[in-house]
Formats: C-alpha cells, sequence, structure tokens
C-alpha cells in the first residue's frame, strides 16, 4: 500500500544479528557475525563461484539418451554473473535438453543460489525419484517444453527462499507430467506453478498431481497415502541448516480501516530448522499485538485495532520460533487509518466452479472485477436453500488476483446433488453478491 520503501543489501552497516554477514568487494574480504556456538577459527567455510555443475544438450536428430543419476550430491553454485533477470531466472546447476530416458534416482540438490534442476526443452521419458531438494534461492525443479516426466517420493524443503515470486517446482508447455507422492514445505507462495502464467495456473494436457504433502509444518508425514512414502521416509530427516532464529518476514503490506489496519506479511521460508510459532507485529506508534502462527496461517492476515484515525502508521513484523525472535522486517509504507464512506462488499466473483473430486469438493474461484474499495479476504460458500456453509480464508486468497484464481480441495462439504451453491466474496465492507453454481 502506498510508495515501497527502498530496500538495500550488502552493507556493512546493516549487520546487526548473528548469521548475517557482509562481503567487501574491493578488499575481497568477508565480515561474518557468528552465531551462538559458532567458532570462525575453526568453521568450514564455502564460496561457490560456479553456476552450473552438469550440462547436457543434444538436439532434436540425435537427443541425448539413458543417462542415470543415482546417489549424487550437486551443490554450491551461485547466482553471480548469471542473467538473474531471464523469466525463469538464472540458468540451473543441473541441465538437460533434447534427452530421453533420463533419472535423478535417490540424488541430493542442496545449498544452491541458482536453481536446481533443469529439464528441457525436448526432454522425454524423465524420472526424478527419491531425491532431496533443499536450501535453494531460487526454483528446484524446472520442466519447459517436455514430456513425459515422473517425479515421486521425493522432498522439497526451503526452496525459493530468496525469490518469493518463484515456485518449488514449474512446469510450462509440457504435457504427462505426473507429480505423486512427493512432500513440498518452506516456499515462499506457490508449490507447483506453471511459469509463465502464475501460481494456480492451469497444467497444459495430461499433467496430474496426486497426494502430494504440502506447507506440512513438520518433518513427519502422516500415514493416510499423502507424501512420501514409507521406504523413503529418511528423507524427512536430514537436517538443512543449523538451529536457529527465523530470518524476518517481507512484503509487509497494510489495509487502512476504521481505528484499525489489516496487515499481511510473507512467512519467512527460513525457519532456523524451528516452527515458527507467533509473529510480533510493531506499529510505529509503540503499539504491538502477537500474531499465533496458527492464527495466520488460517486467515492469512492480521487485524490491527486500537489505531487513531487521521494519524499515520506503518508497521514491522518478527517472527518467533522456540530459538527465538527473528530481526523486524523492512517496515511497510505508512498509511493512515480512517472511516472510508466509498467502501462497499465487491461484486460477484468473476467465475466459480464447485465440483466433486478428490475425496472432497474442488473449488475454483476468479477474483471479482473489482474488490469494493477494500482487499478481499475470504470467500463464503453456502448451499441454497439454507444449508451447508464454507468460509475460504487464507494466503491463497490474499494473494488470488485475475491470473491467480483460488484453487482447492475440501473434504466435507457435499451438499445434495442438484443443489445451488452461492459463492461470494468478503471484503472489510462485508460479503458481496454471489455467483451462483449448481453442485452436481
Amino acid at each position: 500500500t502506498g510508495s515501497p520503501p527502498f530496500y538495500g543489501e550488502n552493507a556493512l552497516e546493516l549487520l546487526v544479528s548473528p548469521g548475517q554477514w557482509y562481503f567487501d568487494r574491493s578488499a575481497r574480504r568477508i565480515y561474518y557475525m557468528p552465531r551462538s556456538g559458532e567458532n570462525m577459527a575453526a568453521a568450514d567455510v564455502v564460496a561457490a563461484s560456479g553456476n552450473a555443475l552438469v550440462v547436457g544438450a543434444g538436439s532434436r536428430e540425435r537427443p541425448i539418451l539413458g543417462l542415470i543419476f543415482k546417489g549424487i550430491r550437486f551443490e554450491y553454485t551461485t547466482a553471480a554473473g548469471a542473467p538473474a533477470n531471464a523469466p525463469a531466472g538464472p540458468p540451473a546447476a543441473v541441465r538437460l535438453a533434447y534427452a530421453g530416458d533420463v533419472q535423478f534416482l535417490e540424488d541430493e540438490f542442496v545449498h544452491m543460489g541458482t536453481p536446481a534442476l533443469d529439464l528441457g526443452p525436448g526432454v522425454a521419458e524423465g524420472t526424478v525419484e527419491a531425491c532431496l531438494f533443499g536450501d535453494l534461492s531460487w526454483q528446484a525443479l524446472r520442466i519447459t517444453g517436455s514430456a513425459r516426466i515422473r517425479v515421486s517420493s521425493s522432498r522439497f524443503s526451503y526452496v525459493s527462499t530468496g525469490h518469493p515470486g518463484r515456485a518449488a517446482i514449474e512446469v510450462a508447455w509440457s504435457r504427462d507430467v505426473a507429480i505423486e507422492q512427493c512432500q513440498i514445505d518452506h516456499f515462499p507462495r506457490a508449490a507447483i506453478a506453471t511459469a509463465e502464467c502464475g501460481p494456480g495456473a492451469v497444467l497444459d494436457e495430461g499433467n496430474q498431481v496426486s497426494a502430494p504433502l504440502i506447507g506440512r509444518e513438520t518433518r513427519k508425514a502422516p500415514a493416510a497415502g499423502s507424501g512420501i512414502p514409507a521406504a523413503y521416509q529418511g528423507l524427512l530427516e536430514v537436517r538443512l541448516s543449523a538451529p536457529a532464529a527465523p530470518h524476518p518476514p517481507a512484503n509487509v503490506a497494510t489495509d487502512p480501516r476504521d481505528k484499525s489496519a489489516c496487515v499481511a506479511w510473507d512467512p519467512p521460508c527460513l525457519d532456523g530448522g524451528s516452527p515458527v510459532l507467533s509473529y510480533d507485529v510493531a506499529a510505529s506508534t509503540g503499539a504491538r499485538i502477537t500474531v499465533p502462527a496458527s492464527d495466520f496461517r488460517a486467515k492469512g492476515y492480521a487485524i490491527f485495532p486500537g489505531l487513531e484515525n487521521g494519524q499515520p502508521v506503518s508497521f514491522t513484523v518478527a517472527a518467533v520460533n522456540a530459538l527465538g525472535a527473528s530481526a523486524p522486517s523492512v517496515a511497510c509504507a505508512p498509511v493512515v487509518p480512517a472511516h472510508r464512506r466509498r467502501q462497499r462488499p465487491p461484486p460477484a466473483p468473476a467465475q466459480a466452479t464447485v465440483s466433486a473430486g478428490d475425496g472432497g469438493a474442488r473449488i475454483v474461484i476468479a477474483a471479482p472485477a473489482s474488490d469494493g474499495g477494500s482487499p478481499i479476504v475470504a470467500y463464503s460458500l453456502d448451499a441454497l436453500p439454507a444449508g451447508a456453509h464454507l468460509l475460504l480464508e487464507g494466503r491463497d486468497v490474499i494473494h488470488s488476483g485475475a491470473a491467480r484464481p483460488v484453487e482447492r480441495v475440501v473434504a466435507g462439504f457435499a451438499p445434495p446433488p442438484g443443489t445451488q451453491v452461492a459463492v461470494s466474496a468478503v471484503n472489510a465492507a462485508g460479503q458481496g453478491k454471489p455467483a451462483v453454481v449448481r453442485w452436481p
């Protein structure tokens, strides 16, 4: 909201917390503030210098065939000097193009400043199985212009940590891609997306996603058939960083209201290896509130009460885990709480479908053409006549838009066949006009 704050990094004056570092390029010296228990005299320090580890490219007429990478650890790459502003980001550490019958089995892709694995264009019959992708600044896996790729029994953790606009797995212009029984956690916004169309876009022909476990805080998968199979549960026990306080949240944004404000932020992907328990939201007035992490996961925002109308206010957010609190986030731009007379409930959603499938109700909602002057924070589903009610909240609702519809599978919402369902958007002014759809 308002003009964005300035952002800077790699300045000696900004070192304020253990774990931060500064690179003096002219002197070729690194300054580092050690964490508790770290002895720099005995530290093992690795500075990556290359942006690629394996590159293989055949041609349409003569593709590379039959490569198998098994039990290999790929690590330490940097995006320095690479075209990081390219649409898909910099080149990946491992890249194959125009290849067939390639397999990555029980491999590890960790500690990288580039995307990890890039398949395409022109890769056919590929397998990624029982692999670990972790501690990655960019995407874990990109599949572009390829076919018949199977990704299974793999863990994707702490990925796209430095680039919140990227997903953990991105699929573009590809067909017959299967992503099954994987765990994807600690990512900024999208777990699986098509790179060109944005998170939530429909994948191309024949692609299937089945039984993934997405966004789980703990490292133990449930036994209900989702997530990594029992044979590969060892992947969940690998620690990707030393225990520490979390990194700060990012992208703090606010919507001013009458004597209050709605505050949203991106949770830190880097939680220090310990789940975030709460968030400390501080106003520039000196007031503070504590938001339980469970409440933020459910809603995607918090209401900061007790503000004075007409007085500018900005907010910072710190994340707290069992080991301590992060530094505060960058402050959002100031906003002015006020009673807004022109605020109104939003119009009906641009599109809505409610269908049965995947063990529950599959719901897809495209945002209304306008938000009525206040951000949409929820969608209400009501079976007609009076019957089942469902309220959808969360970060996918907060970040939804024309290119990012809300897509959910909800267990337990099952009105009688032929029932009409009213789907309405909700903002600070209330529930808007419904789009009426028919339950099958």
